[in-house]
């Protein structure tokens, strides 16, 4: 394992306020769940020493950059408060609460880059020395932090952390795209930046602020302390390896979900997605590598993005969650013979046609049913193949590795698109046991 060491700690600062200026942004229904959790953690690993400018100008080309988007992403700039006469939470936006800006560690490891970005194995103890830790027991606290690291025998890391609360997955590439664009010198057409929007507004429920502090008193409820019975104590007991389906695999995956139909009578309503396939892989091998008892419950926890899916439809440049946990379950026997990955196409896609023609329905009370499930037999696949981290490139290339560092369960799955074009990365941490036999269940097909 790298060795790395913090060798300074500064802030990057928000040079410029909004106009007008937004003090407050209080968290909607689907912001609350995730202030429990800790927070996004992304690495990106540039291994292509020969193309990296040198270290101390790589560094204020970062900072200069994040400086400037800030202006327009000035959330992140923010601290994550709550405000004890609603008992609501939110980002405080003020000069007092963005003042000190977004915090930029730099560090040194020994070794080298390439090492850490090859193999499907995960050097778990070097990614997470690699990445900001923001951990925060009490309020207020801030949602973003950033950690870059130079190896003595060559290569970048650029490490984020994000607070869940702020944002989801989609939001946080976004703000990557707009960093690693002014970081290249680039502007938008006509030199217009396009802008991200905040406003919670947007997010039309009924009874939208009852359920955002029913959540938050479900997920953190000793506030401001933040324990939550949602943490993992245990991330380092857990195997973390990451596989990438190429095109032709994913292809072959729907053709055989669609042979598999087309001897049952009720066949899916329509071919299954990149999404639907890789999901139904992933938790039949799940299910297969636990040798469930066959009359086991199994379930799998997946997130929807609902931005499309809302009435109104919610604009391209929200900057929040917008995201609900969808659950699936089915016999265990049912996913672990050989119309398996039918079986789990076919629910996961029904449940999707359900929260596409009501993606409210049932929202208020889906962490309750979820916190009473048994935790051994259930998978979670996060992220998205939409998300084209592999184009995250500052100017110096594109990464190497991109992984989520912040996967703390056993059976977690999260998706990204891949360095090949229409291939898929699928990183797992799973219990050491079962990691082999799931490797061999979700790769051989």
């Amino acid at each position: 394992m790298s060795q790395v060491r913090i060798v300074k700690t500064t802030h990057v600062p928000l040079l410029q306020f909004p106009a007008p200026p937004l003090d407050l942004i209080k968290l909607s229904c689907f912001d609350a769940p995730w202030v429990g959790l800790p927070p996004i953690q992304r690495l990106l690993l540039f291994t292509a020493s020969d193309h990296l400018p040198p270290f101390p100008s790589l560094l204020e080309s970062l900072k200069s950059s994040l400086s400037a988007t800030l202006i327009r992403y000035f959330a992140l700039a923010g601290k994550l408060t709550y405000l004890e006469e609603t008992a609501d939470i939110a980002i405080d936006c003020s000069p007092a609460g963005v003042g000190a800006g977004v915090a930029f560690a730099e560090a040194e490891a020994d070794g080298d880059a390439s090492r850490l970005a090859a193999g499907e194995e995960h050097d778990v103890e070097a990614f997470v020395r690699l990445v900001p830790e923001m951990t925060a027991t009490n309020l207020p606290a801030p949602v973003m932090a950033v950690q870059v690291t130079g190896f003595t025998g060559g290569g970048v890391a650029v490490g984020i952390a994000m607070h869940h609360a702020l944002a989801d997955g989609r939001a946080l590439w976004r703000f990557m795209e707009a960093w690693t664009k002014c970081c290249r010198g680039e502007v938008d057409e006509e030199g217009r930046r396009e802008k991200p929007s905040f406003d919670r507004a947007v997010i039309r429920h009924p009874n939208g602020e009852e359920v955002a502090r029913g959540l938050l008193r479900m997920v953190a409820p000793d506030l401001p302390r933040l324990i939550s019975n949602l943490h993992s104590s245990g991330r380092f007991k857990l195997a973390r390896r990451t596989f990438t389906l190429d095109s032709q695999r994913i292809q072959l995956l729907k053709q055989r979900i669609l042979q598999l139909g087309a001897t049952h009578k009720s066949s899916p309503t329509s071919p299954p997605s990149r999404f639907v396939s890789i999901a139904a892989q992933a938790w039949t091998a799940f299910v297969r590598s636990k040798s469930m008892n066959p009359t086991d419950d199994t379930y799998l926890v997946f997130l929807a993005d609902c931005r499309t899916r809302l009435d109104p439809p919610v604009e391209e440049g929200y900057f929040g969650n917008c995201v609900r946990w969808c659950l699936v379950s089915a016999i265990a026997g049912d996913l672990s013979g050989e119309d398996g990955i039918f079986s789990a196409a076919s629910a996961i896609q029904k449940t999707v046609r359900e929260v596409s023609e009501n993606p409210l329905e049932r929202y208020h009370n889906w962490m309750e049913r979820i916190f009473q499930l048994p935790l051994n037999r259930l998978a979670n696949v996060a992220a998205s193949p939409q998300f084209k981290v592999y184009e995250t490139d500052f100017g110096w290339g594109k990464p190497d590795r991109v992984e989520l560092v912040s996967m703390n369960h056993d059976g977690e799955i999260a998706l990204a698109a891949s360095k090949d074009e229409g291939g898929v990365q699928v990183s797992v941490s799973l219990n050491p046991m079962h990691m082999e036999g799931f490797k061999g269940h979700f790769l051989n097909f």
